[in-house]
């Protein structure tokens, strides 16, 4: 969904809401007639976050912000962030996902190392602003339970809410099969609590519909454009620990 308001006339502004970024060259190709227009983005929940584009006349598009850089730039760097990361999270049903939250600040900590990594100071990855969390059923899996499996969520959630739950391995690039300047950037998760949550919930629940294929969990910490997932990447690639440029790139400090 787009929804756009102009106030004043040539030297006016555009406001957008953009939920889908990929319709953002569309937005552009839309008001390229206008002479002299700003474009403002802003962003909704679950899009990217703090982009500005101007234009004048042509199409001008800030290609370091929408472009990727060289994965290859994160396997030179030890990502470090506290323990507090693993601060024991709560699992919630917002967003119609069953996900597992993540403490925040740690999580932002290490957005700010990726993005210094990726393209220096200042760097332009986007992200999920103040989200952070470990998604344990997608929106399709969710809805294929329906109402009857809340109940043993909520049972079967108790043995992830505590600290020692997960385990934070390395940061992992996707790459996208068609276009290499999408990319999406997180922490690869180990843990058995959450494969077993998720094996007993099948059991217990009626299987879902898994379209993970398989299913690796991890934070995602940010992307050039929008987040991708195993649809878009080249077969056999996941976000698992062979995505990581490196392994043992992530430190956990006191």
């Amino acid at each position: 969904m787009i929804e756009i308001t102009r106030t004043g006339a040539a030297n006016g502004h555009v406001h957008a809401m953009i939920n889908d970024f990929t319709r953002f060259a569309g937005l552009v190709a839309r008001v390229r007639a206008t002479t002299q227009v700003a474009i403002v983005l802003t962003l909704a929940a679950g899009s990217a976050t703090g982009c500005a584009l101007e234009e004048a006349g042509d199409d001008v598009v800030n290609e370091e912000l929408v472009s990727g850089a060289d994965p290859a730039r994160i396997a030179q760097k030890v990502f470090t962030t506290s323990r507090a990361i693993l601060a024991p999270g709560r699992v919630t049903t917002s967003g119609g996902y069953v996900g597992l939250t993540v403490a925040l600040e740690p999580t932002k900590a290490l957005r700010a190392q990726l993005n210094e990594a990726m393209f220096g100071a200042g760097g332009k990855l986007a992200d999920r602003g103040n989200d952070a969390h470990i998604t344990l059923l997608t929106p399709q899996e969710y809805a294929s339970l329906g109402d009857r499996a809340d109940a043993t969520i909520t049972r079967l959630a108790s043995s992830l809410q505590v600290e020692g739950a997960w385990q934070p391995r390395c940061v992992g690039v996707g790459v996208d099969k068609k276009n290499p300047k999408l990319q999406t950037y997180y922490v690869v998760v180990e843990s058995t609590a959450i494969q077993s949550f998720r094996a007993q919930l099948a059991a217990e629940a009626g299987a879902f519909e898994d379209v993970n294929d398989p299913y690796h969990p991890h934070v995602t910490l940010a992307f050039t454009q929008k987040d991708l997932f195993n649809s878009n990447f080249a077969p056999g690639k996941h976000k698992d620990v062979a995505s990581c440029p490196s392994s043992g790139h992530l430190t956990l400090l006191p």
